[in-house]
């Protein structure tokens, strides 16, 4: 294994480690609050989607319904059909 001097790497002046150290808190401080936003906007579709699924289960529900109607009016038309034939 190669060993470099350490002097081939010096280390920045402090005033360059301060200015990289504000410029890394800055990105930190903007990743939170994008990742804040995400998180709302994550948050806002699950509400939808609960509200979509629930929409989803009444109109499933009334289109049942209308099936059951729709066959029960079917029985009815039959019946009279019938009624109307043997009179």
């Amino acid at each position: 294994m190669i060993k470099l001097p350490l002097q081939m790497f010096p280390l920045p002046p402090q005033a360059n480690v301060e200015k990289v150290n504000k410029g890394l808190q800055g990105d930190i401080s903007d990743a939170t609050v994008r990742l804040d936003d995400l998180s709302q906007t994550l948050n806002d579709a699950d509400i939808a989607k609960k509200k979509l699924s629930v929409e989803h289960a009444d109109l499933e529900k009334q289109i049942e319904e209308g099936d059951n109607q729709i066959r029960n009016l079917g029985k009815l038309k039959t019946s009279l059909e019938t009624q109307v034939g043997n009179d």
